[in-house]
C-alpha cells in the first residue's frame, strides 16, 4: 500500500513539475514536486527501497530537465544513501526533523545535480545564484512537505476515528513517533 501511494505521489509530482511549476513560482523560486516525493519516500521507507525510490525520482527529474540523463538520479541516490547512513532508522521521524530532512535533501540534490550538469557541459558554476535558487527551492519544497504531512495526518486521523481505531493502533498508521 505504501508503494502504491508513492507511485501516485510520483505521478502527481511529475505532472505538477511539467505543468504547474512555472505558475507556482514565487520571485523565480519554483517548488520541486518530484523532490517532494523523494523526501516522502526517504522519510517513510524503513528498508533500502528508499534508494530505489531515489533512483526513480532522480530519473524522472532527469527526463524533464535539460542536460545529460543520470546526473540527478546519481545525486539523489547518494543523498538518500548518506541520509540513511547518518540518521537512525525509525518508523517515523518527529515532524520538524522530517521537514529538515526534506529541506536538506532537496538542497543537496539541487546543488549537486546543477553543479554537476554545469561541469559536464563545461560551463562555469555561478555558485551565488545556484545556492540562492537551491535554498529557495528547498525551502519552498519543505513548506509543501509540511503541508502534505499535516494533510496526511489530518486525513489519517479522520480515517482512524471513522473506523473506530483506538489510540494504540494509531502507531501502526504513523500516528506515533518511534
Amino acid at each position: 500500500m505504501k508503494h502504491f501511494a508513492l507511485i501516485l505521489l510520483a505521478y502527481v509530482g511529475f505532472v505538477l513539475d511539467l505543468g504547474a511549476r512555472s505558475e507556482l513560482s514565487l520571485n523565480g523560486v519554483s517548488p520541486e514536486f518530484l523532490l517532494l516525493a523523494l523526501s516522502v519516500a526517504a522519510t517513510c521507507q524503513r528498508d533500502n527501497s528508499a534508494i530505489i525510490w531515489a533512483a526513480v525520482m532522480g530519473f524522472l527529474v532527469d527526463c524533464i530537465s535539460s542536460g545529460p540523463l543520470g546526473v540527478t538520479m546519481f545525486c539523489s541516490i547518494v543523498a538518500v544513501f548518506a541520509m540513511r547512513k547518518m540518521l537512525p532508522r525509525r518508523k517515523a521521524y518527529y515532524p520538524p526533523v522530517s521537514v529538515g530532512i526534506c529541506a536538506v535533501l532537496a538542497f543537496a540534490v539541487l546543488v549537486s545535480s546543477s553543479a554537476a550538469r554545469c561541469l559536464i557541459v563545461g560551463q562555469a558554476v555561478d555558485w551565488r545564484s545556484l545556492l540562492t535558487l537551491a535554498a529557495g527551492g528547498a525551502g519552498y519544497t519543505a513548506v509543501l512537505f509540511t503541508g502534505l504531512r499535516v494533510t496526511y495526518g489530518g486525513v489519517s486521523g479522520v480515517l482512524l476515528r471513522f473506523v473506530g481505531a483506538d489510540p494504540i493502533q494509531r502507531g501502526a498508521m504513523g500516528g506515533r513517533y518511534s
